[in-house]
């Protein structure tokens, strides 16, 4: 029986080293192989949301893959691998950052992510997002499940509920117009929120929220409040460790107290 399934995030992965939030292709295929390897069964949100609901049996290893953000990297280097491994993983969009076609048309290069936010800031999310025609692709292989990361990625609109609300209905319209799907999961931007942003979430209509909060996601937990560990640059050791950790109560737990974020 599985006791918890712990949630991997992901931001960018490309060949730019020792930049924040980004792990190499190798590294990042290193882990993908060892998954592969050691037979988990990778999830959507939507599924572990089923199974901590009551709704839905997993296998005994289980783990969830996310990225956030949508960076286009996540096309063009993440997916051919999870591709390669049929792996399934759960993408959160900006969707005020996604442009349309198919991503030709832009002079694309990969960037630190500090420079990638300065870009954002100014108006250019575009250059760093995922265009729609990508995320559709990536929907249609049926190993990726799109979700929400707020339309704006305002870290501090959690202290606005009125705004928020605002942001995230404009953002599960734009999903549901362009990809005829109806966003059911939520990613915080920076972690971000409180008790009334958590309403606006619901009041939106989202049934779960991912938080940056190391923890574990176990059998009639809060869908509300979904733990997750941020992967670092690093090859399946660190996987296999962290995995062990997040899958089991008590050390899960202990870990959790030890390093909350």
């Amino acid at each position: 029986m599985t006791c918890a399934v712990p949630i991997l995030t992901y931001h960018h992965v490309n060949p730019l080293e020792g930049d924040m939030v980004t792990i190499s292709v190798d590294h990042f295929e290193d882990q993908m192989a060892f998954l592969r390897r050691r037979g988990y069964h990778t999830l959507f949100i939507s599924e572990l949301v089923e199974w901590m609901e009551g709704k839905k049996m997993l296998p005994k290893k289980s783990v969830a893959l996310t990225f956030d953000d949508g960076f286009w990297d996540n096309y063009t280097y993440a997916f051919p691998v999870l591709k390669k491994y049929n792996l399934k993983a759960t993408i959160f969009i900006v969707t005020g950052w996604v442009s349309q076609g198919n991503g030709t048309d832009l002079a694309r290069k990969v960037i630190p992510h500090q420079q990638g936010n300065q870009l954002a800031a100014s108006g250019e999310g575009r250059q760093i997002s995922m265009t729609w025609g990508e995320v559709k692709a990536l929907q249609d292989s049926g190993l990726i499940e799109i979700e929400s990361h707020t339309h704006s990625h305002n870290k501090e609109l959690h202290m606005d509920k009125p705004a928020l609300l605002e942001d995230l209905r404009y953002s599960r319209q734009a999903i549901f117009d362009h990809l005829n799907k109806e966003s059911t999961c939520l990613c915080w931007p920076g972690g971000r929120y409180n008790p009334e942003s958590v309403q606006a979430a619901r009041e939106a209509g989202f049934k779960a929220l991912c938080t940056t909060k190391r923890g574990l996601n176990q059998l009639g937990g809060n869908p509300l409040e979904l733990k997750r560990v941020t992967v670092p640059d690093s090859g399946y050791p660190w996987l296999r460790k962290t995995i062990f950790l997040f899958s089991h109560t008590l050390s899960g737990k202990l870990y959790a107290k030890i390093k909350p974020v």
